[in-house]
């Protein structure tokens, strides 16, 4: 808070781990205590490291109930349910979704996207003329995504690119502010995240909700299940306008970033939670921090 540089060290067993200049290198992990006792040390981060327990966990995603029998770091992790087997504490992991939580869940998009098209029908109608009377093309841009349990719907938003914009290269993501493909007004359109509102006749039909793991297109799902097995995972929850990605993460943000925030959403998903990513994605609008 006064100001002063935040000190980082590191800790690793890769000698080929990528080295900041910013951030000194303490020894391997097997030196961690140790060196922990011996410096003056505030926080502690620790990545994610695999382990054949949780990939076990993720390869069964919702077919069963896991429970585990936690160590003694994972007791201190939150969890959304403790039993004991016998004097074991045991955890349950995700599982089958709540019905009543989903019930409400849906009752909470229906009247959020019902209002978001009233209310926002005048903006709405207005970047429609605006986008005819600016570029070649129609307003409304259709999109294949992948949904909940990996099935197809199709998506929709304002269009912000010229017409045919991956028509030489096939498909490629947006790198951002300086893609020549993204038209003027699509530029502040994608930086007020205004583009998504047609979105909201998603929600109304059920593919989407107001809050969730944003979906993605078949080819690069596809791509991104080859390079992260953990990936189809977020298939598990029904896909969002926004989300916890877009909330604490950026829209260039690596998409195994990303599957981080989109994982811990689908495992505790609550109305409470998407109340609070909602609001969020308010101040991230009056920001501007979309791209």
């Amino acid at each position: 808070d006064g100001g002063l540089p935040l000190h980082q060290h590191r800790l690793d067993d890769d000698p080929l781990a990528e080295r900041s200049q910013s951030v000194r290198h303490l020894g391997n992990r097997s030196d961690a205590a140790r060196v922990i006792r011996s410096e003056t040390v505030e926080e502690v981060f620790i990545a994610a490291s695999p382990s054949w327990k949780q990939a076990l966990a993720s390869e069964l995603g919702e077919q069963v109930t896991v429970r585990v029998v936690p160590s003694y770091y994972e007791a201190m992790l939150p969890v959304g349910q403790v039993t004991a087997i016998g004097d074991l504490a045991v955890i349950t992991l995700g599982g089958k979704s709540n019905s009543a939580n989903a019930g409400a869940k849906r009752g909470l998009d229906l009247l959020a996207a019902v209002l978001g098209m009233v209310l926002l029908g005048p903006l709405m109608a207005v970047i429609a003329i605006a986008i005819l009377t600016s570029s070649r093309g129609a307003v409304i841009f259709r999109q294949e995504r992948i949904g909940k349990d990996g099935s197809v719907f199709t998506l929709l938003k304002f269009r912000t690119m010229i017409t045919d914009a991956e028509a030489a290269t096939g498909p490629v993501l947006c790198s951002g502010d300086l893609d020549s493909r993204v038209t003027r007004l699509g530029r502040w359109l994608r930086k007020c995240r205004l583009d998504e509102l047609p979105q909201l006749w998603n929600v109304i039909r059920g593919e989407m909700s107001m809050v969730g793991p944003r979906p993605e297109r078949p080819v690069f799902v596809s791509q991104y299940i080859q390079e992260l097995p953990d990936y189809s995972q977020r298939h598990r929850a029904v896909p969002g306008i926004t989300g916890l990605a877009q909330v604490c993460g950026g829209y260039h943000t690596r998409a195994a970033d990303k599957l981080r925030f989109d994982l811990i959403y689908v495992s505790h998903q609550s109305v409470w939670l998407d109340l609070v990513i909602l609001l969020r994605t308010i101040g991230v609008v009056l920001r501007s921090k979309g791209s």
